[in-house]
């Protein structure tokens, strides 16, 4: 989930490009379809769907090789990014 979580996410992130806000997980939701074993390499195949102002809208499918393990649906709350001053304390 945590993996999912990361994925979508960085997608979600990458789709605003050069707007540079930060996302926080509004809802998560995973169906399992396989099992994936030790030592197989598992990736996600992710796509944005749809952005409003405030919320992103991403879903994927987590695989090993061709198989699906996993597919996720995921929607990020786009927060304002911080001013300089905020960040210093």
């Amino acid at each position: 989930m945590t993996f999912a979580d990361i994925a979508l996410g960085m997608e979600a992130v990458a789709d605003l490009g050069e707007q540079r806000f930060n996302t926080v997980t509004a809802s998560l939701t995973t169906q399992f379809v396989s099992v994936a074993r030790i030592d197989e390499f598992i990736y996600c195949k992710a796509e944005v769907l749809r952005q409003s102002q405030q919320l992103i809208f991403v879903r994927g499918l987590i695989c090993v090789d061709n198989r699906t393990v996993a597919s996720v649906d995921g929607i990020y709350k786009c927060l304002a990014p911080r001013s300089a001053a905020t960040q210093r304390g």
